[in-house]
């Protein structure tokens, strides 16, 4: 009898220090602090390019959790175009801009990845194509162009998805954080209703880019000419005052004057005494 609730009471022991141990128990999928770190704001390298220029939007998707990430789609989709106070809404039928990788392009592409080992990173590149004659910025007003992201994957054999803030609008928005009862605990984050913004477990960052017209090179390189010229002339013109410092400069800058005196005279003037 004592070897019997002996052996019960080791297995009891057992199960328990199991059920600690397990990386499922420690993983709460929609933990705000795990969640933040998939796609964090500090990875994002966002390019600013011209009109029919390309760039590269970079980040890092990262697994936060103590289990592996496996199946993973990670969807990328430019949504919107802003410019001071204009909003235009992008969908499948713009031709530009376009994000691209090695086997698709388009306004929304899908990237794969088979596994997200425990704690891995993966540096995630985008190309992104602009033409001259999509909307974008001027010289002095900034055109910016918004992407938006939604992830599935699987974590504990449980099917997971996460989307970014460019998914829902402002009331939807408004919606999922009203308090009340209706909020399920299990679903809800801080003030955040889950089950209210399509039953996701988590709320992803976008991003975005920026397209406009450069400013010239042009006016830069006409600076430092005139600022160059100027010098200079400032220099003849100090030499001329102290010959006795920089006397061939001096000579040669009077033989310039005199030159260039005879070349601006007018028509019928004089030409001075002993003149022919």
């Amino acid at each position: 009898m004592r070897a019997s609730m002996r052996a019960l009471a080791l297995l009891t022991v057992a199960l328990l220090l199991a059920a600690f141990a397990s990386p499922a128990a420690a993983d709460n999928v929609r933990d705000p602090g795990k969640v933040n770190k998939i796609l964090t704001y500090g990875t994002f390298d966002t390019p600013d390019l011209a009109p029919g220029e390309q760039g590269t939007l970079a980040f890092n998707l990262s697994n936060p959790y103590s289990s592996d990430m496996t199946n993973v789609v990670l969807s990328a989709e430019i949504y919107q175009y802003a410019e001071q106070e204009v909003y235009r809404s992008v969908d499948p039928s713009w031709q530009y801009p376009r994000l691209a990788n090695q086997s698709q392009s388009g306004t929304n592409i899908s990237l794969p990845f088979s596994t997200l080992p425990v704690n891995a990173s993966t540096r995630v590149f985008i190309t992104v194509l602009t033409s001259i004659d999509m909307p974008h910025g001027g010289i002095f007003n900034q055109g910016s162009y918004s992407v938006r992201f939604w992830l599935t994957f699987i974590l504990n054999s449980s099917a997971v998805k996460m989307a970014s803030r460019g998914y829902w609008t402002t009331e939807q928005f408004q919606y999922a954080t009203l308090e009340g009862p209706s909020c399920p605990q299990a679903f809800c984050e801080g003030q955040v209703n889950l089950t209210r913004l399509q039953n996701i477990s988590g709320i992803l960052p976008d991003t975005g880019f920026g397209v406009k017209d450069l400013i010239p090179l042009w006016p830069f390189y006409l600076l430092v000419v005139g600022a160059a010229f100027f010098i200079v002339l400032a220099f003849l013109f100090y030499a001329e005052e102290n010959p006795k410092n920089f006397p061939r400069t001096a000579r040669s800058f009077a033989y310039f004057k005199g030159r260039l005196a005879r070349v601006f005279r007018p028509r019928g003037a004089k030409k001075g005494p002993g003149a022919g």
